[in-house]
């Protein structure tokens, strides 16, 4: 008779626990709240779906900031513009905000490692967010950092290397090379002052 019993009570419950799974209804929550259950969180969950934050990086995707290739062939117009005014034979290399080659042009006679240079320039700007005058400055009282960024490939500290900046966001770039010394970097700001002029076009 015991042993009845106890099967009667193991089946009641196997029953009684596949109802509230099918109901979707924690035991201890009676029947009559089923309506107001809907609305709560998957069961383990600490927060609702409606009260987490959106995180930017929760999606699957993200958008970033480049300089466009229109944009990039006027800065290598008014580059080039600029080194004929000084009288200077140079290579231009503007990347993207990735480090990626966008857009290149070599004047007639410029040496062929100021190819490699200019775009070596602009890379390192772009990838440690510094102008390559400033990562100079720093590394000239700092022979350690030197050290640990110049083991890196394409990594390129004379001046000539000038980040391009849009509305707060870095969008790509510039390198000069082949200048006598002090001409790479106004040659760089000639072209970065094309962006500065659209941008305050009407």
């Amino acid at each position: 008779m015991r042993s009845l019993r106890l099967g009667v009570a193991i089946l009641a419950a196997a029953i009684a626990l596949a109802l509230g799974a099918r109901l979707s209804v924690p035991p201890s929550l009676p029947i009559s709240a089923l309506d107001r259950a809907g609305a709560a969180p998957a069961a383990g969950s600490l927060l609702a779906a409606s009260d987490a934050a959106p995180l930017a990086q929760d999606g699957a995707t993200f958008e970033q900031a480049s300089i466009s290739i229109a944009a990039a062939n006027r800065m290598l117009d008014a580059a080039e513009q600029r080194a004929r005014d000084l009288g200077a034979v140079q290579s231009f290399a503007i990347v993207d905000q990735a480090g990626r080659l966008k857009a290149f042009r070599r004047m007639d006679s410029a040496r062929g490692n100021t190819i490699q240079t200019a775009h070596d320039k602009a890379y390192t700007a772009v990838t440690y967010g510094e102008d390559t005058r400033a990562l100079w400055e720093r590394g000239a009282a700092n022979p350690a950092y030197i050290a640990s960024i110049t083991h890196q490939e394409h990594v390129y500290l004379t001046p000539g290397g000038k980040l391009i900046a849009l509305d707060g966001q870095v969008v790509g770039a510039i390198g000069v090379s082949g200048g006598r010394a002090g001409e790479d970097e106004p040659v760089a700001d000639a072209a970065l002052s094309t962006l500065q002029r659209q941008a305050g076009s009407p």
